[in-house]
């Protein structure tokens, strides 16, 4: 029972949870950790958020003999040390997992693997759940309110239960519901949550958890590791099989990855080592140049137009969390395809991307050619915008190593109307484009169809020819069709996404750190 408002609630594995519960895992973490978080940028219609919550810190202790851990414990055994003590049951191995029990990778440990811990590691096993919600999502810290409330009533466990099972939104209507389904009074629920007992309670537990320097959910510790991606089955087992020395049940899941040699920046090893470490924990891959025969062979057999490919064998579907990766996956005869719009490393395409619609600066018999997508309203392509590209301009474009190309990328249909914007200017009064391109840009706080039309005017352009092109529908849909070719073809599903020659790269935080790229596709003897 939880009832003292200084107490983190947690609670060991319950035996009576014998069989998974089904979950749905659309919105799986798996999906946001294995997106490497490799770049800053705004996503398109088809990107998904992330479903990972974030608090403070970096490793935790807990206190476990009375099944509970109080706030100065945790303080006090997180600035000691970073071992986890052990429980008063003997277990030889001690779970700490700080989870959101409403997101669906907290779910999923819960419904799923914490009972087969259970079961295969009886007595040798123990886990401690510190339920905690995700701070930026109001619907989580509605649910853990009530959740400690319920606790208030001794009710902790079985409004637990009804969380787990419930695919609904939280609504006021929705805790009256769960708490009756759970056993709980309404009406002191409701006082509870009223006077703000259960916010108070989620303070404390967020202020235990920032003590512990747990900083990502769902965490586990587990025998003083920091594991994060312990909700998912087979990495679970496979890491107590290991801590406990026991031989590993976990078959080897079979992949091919065809690779361009060409290509000094595409590493795929830490992109298969997530996988691993977050989603299945044993790949036997097959590696395969794309200018070897074979390799040649089964690219050209399975369509593939972008490196590095990677292709699975159909085992991957019948990984625990594979429903929350499912998205970056397409089927094939040859496998299941990494789609290239989903991987986050550098790919390479057989060409540089030649767009029609795309403005240029800078010598057309240039060596290099770098591409930018990019949104108007986007607030990462305005940082590129105005720290990047200035000195992109000025070391590589403006001396004849490298020619820009830029595509005005809209990330929505509301936003076609500053692509089109743009592109009026550049055909109406091309010298005035690239000071028309960084006025979108500083003035994209208030920006509108008014404002649009406003900085036209001061770039020089008559209003009425400006407003005729703004209204093209002719050019609305080539931009429309062209932005849905390049995300087919050059696979760009956020932005700012660059291409240098036919490199695509993310995450470009530097000119430095583009010029690498550069100097990589130029050719040999001259950059």
């Amino acid at each position: 029972m939880f009832t003292d408002p200084s107490r983190f609630p947690s609670r060991p594995v319950p035996s009576r949870r014998g069989s998974p519960r089904a979950v749905s895992l659309a919105l799986l973490a798996a999906t946001a950790t294995l997106a490497l978080v490799m770049t800053a940028a705004c996503g398109g219609e088809a990107q998904q958020g992330s479903a990972g919550g974030q608090a403070s810190g970096a490793s935790a202790a807990a206190e476990t003999t009375t099944g509970t851990a109080s706030v100065g414990a945790l303080a006090g055994a997180a600035s000691a040390a970073t071992a986890v003590a052990p429980v008063a049951s003997g277990a030889a191995v001690t779970i700490e997992a700080y989870l959101d029990p409403s997101d669906p990778a907290g779910k999923m440990y819960l419904a799923e693997t914490m009972p087969k811990i259970a079961q295969r590691y009886s007595g040798q096993v123990a886990t401690n759940v510190h339920a905690l919600p995700r701070p930026q999502l109001q619907e989580s810290i509605q649910i853990a309110e009530a959740l400690f409330c319920a606790g208030e009533q001794g009710k902790y466990d079985s409004f637990l239960d009804k969380i787990i099972a419930s695919q609904e939104l939280p609504s006021e209507e929705w805790v009256k519901k769960t708490g009756t389904a759970a056993g709980v009074d309404p009406a002191a629920l409701q006082e509870c949550i009223g006077k703000g007992t259960g916010r108070e309670l989620v303070k404390k537990a967020f202020a235990a958890a920032q003590e512990a320097r747990i900083r990502a959910l769902p965490t586990f510790i587990v025998a003083g590791e920091r594991i994060e991606s312990m909700w998912a089955t087979e990495v679970a087992l496979n890491t107590l099989d290991r801590l406990l020395g026991r031989e590993s049940e976990i078959e080897p899941i079979k992949l091919t990855v065809v690779y361009d040699p060409a290509c000094q920046s595409c590493k795929d090893e830490d992109f298969l080592a997530e996988i691993q470490r977050n989603v299945y924990p044993k790949l036997d891959a097959k590696r395969l140049a794309s200018d070897s025969m074979e390799g040649a062979s089964l690219l050209k057999q399975a369509g593939i137009t972008a490196l590095p490919a990677f292709l699975f064998d159909p085992a991957i579907e019948s990984v625990s969390s594979f429903a929350g990766i499912r998205p970056m996956f397409e089927k094939r005869p040859q496998g299941l395809y990494i789609t290239p719009a989903q991987y986050p490393g550098p790919i390479t395409l057989a060409a540089t991307p030649s767009i029609e619609l795309a403005v240029n600066r800078g010598s057309a018999e240039a060596p290099v050619v770098v591409t930018e997508f990019s949104d108007f309203l986007c607030p990462h392509c305005k940082h590129f915008a105005e720290t990047i590209a200035p000195g992109l301009m000025e070391k590589f474009v403006d001396t004849g190593k490298v020619r820009f190309q830029f595509f005005p990328f809209p990330l929505g249909d509301n936003r076609v109307v500053y692509s089109q914007a743009a592109l009026c200017v550049g055909k109406l009064k091309s010298d005035a484009f690239w000071g028309y391109h960084d006025a979108l840009f500083a003035n994209q706080e208030r920006l509108d169809r008014n404002v649009a039309i406003e900085l036209a005017e001061k770039a020089g352009l008559a209003r009425p020819a400006f407003e005729q092109c703004l209204e093209d529908k002719g050019l609305t849909e080539q931009i429309k069709t062209t932005k849905n070719k390049i995300a087919d073809e050059q696979f760009v599903t956020s932005t700012p996404t660059l291409y240098v020659n036919r490199l695509r790269v993310k995450g470009i935080h530097s000119v430095d750190e583009l010029a690498r790229y550069i100097d990589e596709q130029a050719p040999r003897g001259g950059k």
